[in-house]
């Protein structure tokens, strides 16, 4: 069984202990024996006996909102800077750091098994799968949504509790140092790179920087774990094989420990061989079998059986904007807006390429988060659409002309440039769609992609 509640009720601890748990000073001396109940970050859904953290990130800061967490019931706030006629609180020099040494002492309260899980891409997927995988074999608890940072692993964390036999937690980085801390929060016992590629490297500078930062994943997992990693990606492959554990290869390339083979897609899904054993999921593209993979090797790592390896990957559907197909009156819409770096990208202009349609239409936003590799992988998305010849192509963005310039380049294509959706919008009113037509929308996740998806949707009569 899969775990989806929150983290009120876990494990009662005392005000005082708290307080010398995350390094901080509880005023008064006087609520040391007081007992929290749970823990939250949001004061608007805060419940009576629960201690409220009040976390300061670029757009948001919590210590605006104390007030009405005391007021909702918390039993005590954790705070950075002294706030004003509330009692009691926990004054710490980083809350959100102070949250992550509360989530390591609970992570060790328990005898759960924690699989970590990273890479460029595939992460949301692969953490979905393994955990429906490994519900086979007892209670799970997943990472919720995009719960993958330095708030939202420890808050998963705390779900946690002494029926808990699996942990699947997803690890996401954007800049350097910060996978030391979650693993030093999560201890996983499995670790999992799903694959390496040019993704936050404003951040982590060029692809090096990602690989370094990742395989601390691999690096920071305990002696007697196993590492589950892409072998499809020879640097990813090269680096991981020099780490002193215990590292398992799966791929669909020779020289793998797992291997997919005799692989078949088409718009209803997709099918696989992995050692002799034939699986179907309904999602579209290859790029799946990658999650599959790291499901069906850490299933089977845990015992679970064949057969109801199987019967999850049937059932398993895709995630809501990663690739999901939509069919009105004939005219298919895929819907990518989740997200977008080069990789996956490619990896969808590539499937749409792959399936049969009257004509083949793209809404392609900014790939974000980049920095100096921001040009040049534009200009090679240009290049690539140009290449796969596609009959309608608007791309929406400041960064995104540099790919505009380049798919023009000698192409009697139809294809546009907006600086921004709201200017790509008004397009979407003129656009005469026909039965036959496939339109895949993508683009990072800031450039709200969805808002071109639901007026595509709008127009097709």
């Amino acid at each position: 069984m899969v775990k989806d509640e929150g983290v009120f009720g876990m494990k009662p601890l005392t005000l005082g202990f708290v307080a010398e748990l995350v390094k901080g000073r509880l005023v008064p001396d006087e609520a040391y024996s007081v007992y929290m109940r749970g823990i939250s970050t949001d004061s608007r859904n805060l419940r009576p006996g629960e201690i409220f953290f009040a976390l300061k990130g670029e757009r948001f800061d919590g210590h605006q909102f104390v007030q009405d967490a005391i007021k909702a019931g918390a039993v005590c706030v954790v705070v950075s800077q002294k706030p004003e006629n509330v009692t009691p609180y926990i004054l710490v020099n980083d809350t959100v750091f102070a949250l992550g040494e509360l989530a390591k002492f609970y992570r060790n309260e328990f005898d759960f098994t924690v699989v970590g899980i990273s890479g460029s891409v595939g992460k949301s997927t692969t953490k979905e799968l393994v955990g429906k995988v490994l519900s086979k074999k007892g209670e799970v608890v997943v990472s919720p949504k995009s719960f993958n940072n330095l708030i939202g692993l420890p808050l998963t964390v705390f779900k946690a509790d002494e029926t808990t036999s699996f942990a699947v937690l997803e690890l996401g980085i954007n800049k350097v140092g910060e996978m030391d801390r979650l693993v030093e929060i999560a201890k996983p016992d499995v670790a999992v790179l799903t694959a390496i590629s040019a993704a936050h490297t404003e951040g982590l500078k060029d692809v090096n920087g990602v690989l370094r930062e990742k395989l601390k994943l691999i690096e920071g997992m305990k002696d007697r774990g196993v590492g589950f990693v892409n072998g499809d990606f020879e640097n990813l492959k090269i680096a991981a094989m020099m780490i002193p554990k215990r590292i398992v290869l799966f791929g669909t390339t020779k020289g793998v420990d797992i291997q997919a083979q005799n692989i078949k897609w088409d718009k209803y899904g997709l099918s696989f061989v992995i050692e002799s054993n034939r699986f179907f999921m309904p999602v579209l593209g290859r790029f799946w079998v990658y999650s599959a993979l790291v499901a069906y090797c850490i299933g089977r790592e845990f015992g679970v059986g064949i057969a109801e390896i199987s019967d999850v990957f049937a059932g398993f559907d895709g995630l809501d904007g990663r690739m999901k197909l939509y069919e009105k009156n004939e005219i298919t819409i895929i819907d990518d807006t989740y997200n977008a770096n080069p990789l996956a990208m490619k990896e969808a202009l590539m499937t749409v390429y792959g399936l049969k349609a009257r004509r083949r239409i793209a809404f392609l936003g900014d790939m974000l988060e980049l920095g100096e590799l921001a040009f040049v992988s534009h200009r090679e998305l240009g290049r690539l659409v140009k290449e796969l010849g596609f009959d309608i192509v608007y791309f929406v963005g400041k960064l995104s002309k540099d790919a505009y310039e380049q798919a023009t380049a000698n192409n009697d294509k139809d294809v546009r440039w907006f600086s921004s959706v709201d200017e790509a919008l008004e397009s979407v009113k003129s656009l005469e769609l026909q039965k036959g037509d496939i339109i895949l929308i993508k683009g990072s996740r800031r450039m709200n992609m969805e808002r071109l998806f639901n007026a595509i949707t709008e127009v097709i009569k």
